[in-house]
């Protein structure tokens, strides 16, 4: 009977620990979620800044080609990556666990699709300024 109420006791105390444990699992997979929101915005704060500075834009399928100062630049998917590569040089690597990229027109401004190796798919828009410039100029 003492045998019993120990193991009783020991089970009791392990399977106390078990909501620990999950609360723990999902802060971790909370803080990672977070973390690629923060990737894909600091992503496009890059990409913006880059596209204001830049001409030229032509986006094909997986790929995004413009110039600026630097030369050509080529933004890409490459295995689970969204790259820059300037002049055909180099690897920078700008978005990680891409499972697909998608550069297009649609309606006067770029788009970019993009699906993360997790399901989770996410969308942006860039608007070139001289099409701005257009709107402003023929409102007033």
């Amino acid at each position: 009977m003492i045998e019993t109420l120990l193991a009783f006791t020991v089970f009791l105390g392990v399977a106390s620990l078990f909501p620990l444990f999950y609360q723990s699992l999902y802060e971790f997979d909370r803080t990672i979620q977070q973390g690629n929101k923060e990737e894909w915005d600091l992503f496009l704060i890059q990409l913006r800044r880059e596209l204001q500075s830049s001409s030229q834009w032509k986006p094909d399928e997986s790929r995004l080609t413009f110039s600026n100062a630097e030369g050509t630049v080529l933004i890409e998917k490459y295995q689970t990556v969204l790259r820059r590569r300037v002049n055909q040089t180099g690897h920078e690597v700008m978005l990680q666990n891409v499972d697909s990229a998608r550069f297009y027109w649609k309606e006067g401004c770029l788009r970019l699709d993009v699906q993360f190796t997790d399901g989770e798919r996410r969308e942006a828009r860039f608007f070139p300024l001289s099409a701005l410039a257009v709107k402003k100029g023929g409102g007033e």
